[in-house]
């Protein structure tokens, strides 16, 4: 990621509709002072799985943009960033995503930390083959919710994209699971995968925490995935599960361990 900008500031007059800080603090926030130039803004993280999140744990946002400079140039105006548009801009094309981290009601009051990403970012960082790190990958392949879209038509290009990057995990996860495997199974491998590359790795125990905290969701994911995958011919039914059509090699696995480990 490229930059992180942090700013503490006090805005009160925000209204609250009832859905949480997420949609009742950030997205009016963000959507008056920037206006159109929010495409989609998706929530992720510990807050929206209640995995233990902690008081001042941050709420974690994606911001789809519609230009970077434009973007920031809107926020600077309003004193929300204190690093130059321009320079914002660059870094964001250098290596996105920037990072944001907002706090409108002050320190005692809720935070976000936003990553922001236009459009042709934001589908490359979901892409195994074009994203150059596995983070976006590895977030939004888990349950996410999209908490705002400017139109449906939006809404439907963030949805389309989401689905990409959950039928990649057919092409690393299944390097390494046990065959025949399930939509569990799957969601389990790669939840694993992704914590064990972590900066700091975290243990099986943590993915597995993770993944019963959104079991319901991903079970339903990955079997869309797998069923899908099916009628493609790209996997093959096996009992209860499904099995990859031809024997995982050597060189495949290599590939990936060298992708998530340096990325």
């Amino acid at each position: 990621m490229a930059l992180v900008e942090e700013t503490v500031f006090v805005q009160k007059e925000i209204s609250v509709n009832g859905h949480g800080p997420a949609e009742d603090v950030f997205v009016p926030l963000l959507t008056t002072i920037a206006r159109d130039h929010i495409e989609a803004v998706i929530l992720y993280g510990s807050r929206l799985l209640g995995a233990n999140p902690g008081r001042h744990s941050a709420y974690d946002l994606v911001l789809i943009v519609d230009g970077y400079k434009d973007f920031y140039e809107a926020l600077y105006s309003a004193n929300m960033i204190h690093r130059l548009p321009m320079v914002m801009a660059v870094m964001s094309y250098v290596l996105p995503p920037n990072v944001i981290r907002l706090a409108p009601e002050g320190v005692d009051g809720p935070i976000a930390k936003c990553l922001v990403l236009n459009r042709p970012d934001f589908e490359r960082s979901l892409a195994i083959d074009q994203a150059k790190d596995h983070f976006m990958i590895s977030r939004m392949m888990q349950k996410v919710k999209v908490i705002y879209s400017k139109n449906e038509a939006v809404g439907q290009w963030v949805q389309h994209n989401l689905g990409i990057a959950r039928y990649g995990v057919l092409t690393w996860a299944t390097l390494w699971i046990d065959q025949p495997f399930d939509a569990a199974s799957l969601a389990r491998e790669m939840l694993r995968i992704c914590y064990r590359s972590e900066n700091r790795p975290e243990s099986d125990g943590r993915s597995d925490t993770i993944f019963l905290s959104q079991e319901k969701e991903l079970v339903e994911y990955y079997a869309n995935v797998l069923t899908e995958a099916e009628a493609k011919g790209d996997m093959v039914r096996d009992g209860n599960g499904y099995r990859t059509l031809s024997p995982v090699s050597m060189r495949s696995r290599l590939g990936r361990i060298v992708y998530f480990k340096v990325s």
